[in-house]
């Protein structure tokens, strides 16, 4: 595990939207620094959370969600 990473915290919050959809609300929070690993990071989470409302739609989850 990355140094940066230590001690971080994931939150992620289901709730229902004034719209009635599903509302997702997602936060890694307490990084040491915006430096090395958390670009990489925060860019993985982004790529995975496209790829898993794709998949939640009915279009192909792609190979981050493969079986």
């Amino acid at each position: 595990m990355p140094a940066e990473w230590v001690d971080t915290k994931i939150d992620v919050h289901i709730s229902r939207a004034s719209d009635g959809r599903t509302r997702l609300q997602f936060a890694h929070r307490d990084w040491r620094s915006a430096e090395g690993f958390y670009c990489v990071c925060n860019t993985t989470w982004g790529e995975l959370l496209y790829r898993l409302r794709d998949w939640c739609e009915g279009r192909p989850r792609g190979p981050l969600f493969s079986g």
